[in-house]
């Protein structure tokens, strides 16, 4: 369940330096995604113990029967040669071995399309209220 209140704080562990590679990371492929003068939108939702984190592109979407595969080392919705986006097909890879370091996981949802989320959950070890 999701929390409207406001928190003036809310403390988490975590490797910063991880999670800002996790965060570019998913900033970056929203930006190389999204269409030319697509949004990139990222929320902050606080849930009951945890902090849930989306990025969302304006992209074309992932289609579904991709999602087994999703998270695969060296793979590429589109691997063909003549795909519009460079890159490894290793980020995802990375950016979920990272979260799962931090006891998360990294998940997606997706509307061909229209673009696609990527979010994750950290949770939280105490809460200073305003």
């Amino acid at each position: 369940m999701a929390s409207t209140a406001p928190f003036a704080e809310i403390w988490t562990v975590a490797d910063e330096y991880r999670i800002i590679q996790v965060l570019a990371n998913l900033l970056s492929n929203a930006a190389k995604y999204s269409h030319a003068g697509g949004v990139v939108e990222v929320s902050v939702t606080v849930l009951t113990n945890a902090y849930r984190i989306g990025v969302k592109d304006s992209g074309r979407g992932i289609p579904e029967n991709f999602r087994e595969k999703m998270f695969q080392a060296f793979v590429q919705a589109d691997s063909s040669d003549t795909r519009e986006k460079g890159g490894t097909g290793l980020g995802l890879r990375i950016t979920q071995a990272l979260l799962n370091a931090h006891g998360s996981q990294l998940d997606y949802q997706s509307v061909e399309g229209v673009g696609t989320e990527f979010f994750f959950s950290l949770q939280f070890i105490g809460a200073n209220n305003p």
